[in-house]
């Protein structure tokens, strides 16, 4: 998930140093929400990404299957600690609200940038 962060940082860098010297030509009034808009869009798909993604790291023992897939597992069953549950839990939420927030950044994002708040 780092690196999806990162790389979103890179993309709102990249959009700044090629929009901001051109602010003055767009003739901007007002506080320049596309800035925070656009963030949060980024930083949302970029967490959306990181969350589908990485969930098998974040299961502890579920991604034994991998490289022990053909040896006798444990005897028992397993049950998940604490931890893994609410970790299952907190992926579970970023999956179902991270794509809200990216849906909101990017009409929020649309709209700054019509009424040209850059």
């Amino acid at each position: 998930m780092l690196w999806s962060i990162l790389a979103a940082c890179a993309v709102i860098a990249a959009a700044a140093t090629a929009v901001v010297p051109r602010r003055a030509r767009f003739g901007a009034r007002g506080l320049p929400w596309f800035w925070p808009a656009f963030a949060i869009l980024c930083l949302a798909v970029a967490g959306w990404v990181g969350a589908s993604l990485g969930w098998i790291d974040n299961l502890g023992g579920s991604a034994r299957f991998f490289w022990d897939a053909f040896t006798p597992g444990p005897t028992g069953a397993q049950f998940l600690s604490n931890e893994q549950f609410e970790e299952m839990q907190r992926q579970e939420n970023l999956r179902r609200w991270l794509p809200v927030a990216a849906a909101v950044g990017a009409a929020a994002s649309v709209w700054a940038w019509r009424t040209r708040r850059i």
